[in-house]
């Protein structure tokens, strides 16, 4: 009947989650490395994917701004890391780490 909604169901193995966090992490490599500081032009930079950093610093979600508002003022060693953040089993977001 017309106007009936249509639920569509993504199912994702684990193999494709991780595949969307690799593709996470390089999208925000690229970000970087298109609008790099004018520090980091100065100094240099690296990026390093660190899972480590998930200890010392909270998550954001990501946006193209959000990342380049966290690279505004570094140089050096940037750290990187993307991860599924699960509720109940149920995926909910992937989290994001820049420090």
């Amino acid at each position: 009947a017309s106007g009936d909604a249509v639920g569509l169901v993504f199912i994702f193995s684990e193999q494709d989650r991780l595949s969307e966090v690799e593709k996470k992490i390089a999208e925000i490599r690229n970000i970087i490395n298109s609008n790099p500081s004018e520090d980091m032009k100065l100094y240099g930079y690296e990026i390093v994917v660190d899972s480590s950093i998930t200890e010392v610093t909270t998550q954001f979600t990501f946006t193209e701004k959000r990342v380049k508002d966290k690279i505004a003022w570094k140089f050096g060693t940037i750290r990187i890391y993307a991860q599924d953040y699960y509720r109940n089993g149920k995926y909910i977001t992937t989290e994001c780490y820049l420090i």
